[in-house]
């Protein structure tokens, strides 16, 4: 019975969000956790215990989940909490932090508590915020102070060295 709730859950799920994105309709969506309730007044899905979502590249683990919807039942926003940890495999991205809330309309992922970053490309960020624009692939981070650690290419350089010649 458990399992059949909770397949259920995760096409429902899935329905929402294939129709908040007319390119999302095909993609898969998985979402496992111990605990789920749903507040159809507030169009809230909630997520509790050892929560793990999966949708194309990207994993989300968490404490807790919430999934709140528009009146229109599309997405709005993600909400996770404690203990959050985000790795996408393009990239080679992968975040924790304590609060990750992910806004649909704006495309803005905000990072809160303790916030670990780091990609493909070397970067290593520690902040107490961070705010990631995922439609414009930027990203601020905030905190006192913030660090970053950056792995920096070796410049190339062509011919002699000096100006000397042959």
């Amino acid at each position: 019975m458990r399992k059949i709730f909770l397949l259920s859950t995760v096409f429902a799920l899935g329905v929402i969000l294939g129709l908040s994105h007319p390119g999302l309709a095909q993609q898969k969506l998985t979402v496992t956790a111990s605990q789920q309730s749903i507040d159809y007044t507030k169009n809230l899905l909630v997520y509790r215990g050892d929560v793990e979502a999966t949708w194309e590249d990207l994993k989300l683990r968490a404490e807790q989940v919430e999934v709140y919807l528009t009146k229109e039942n599309t997405l709005n926003k993600i909400v996770a909490r404690e203990q959050v940890k985000i790795t996408r495999a393009t990239n080679n991205i992968q975040v924790s932090c304590r609060i990750a809330t992910y806004t649909y309309e704006d495309g803005i992922l905000t990072l809160e508590g303790d916030v670990q970053y780091a990609d493909e490309m070397g970067i290593n960020l520690l902040a107490e915020q961070m705010v990631i624009w995922t439609k414009e692939e930027k990203l601020e981070a905030k905190g006192s102070p913030v660090e970053a650690t950056y792995i920096l290419g070796k410049e190339e350089t062509s011919g002699p060295a000096s100006g000397e010649s042959k």
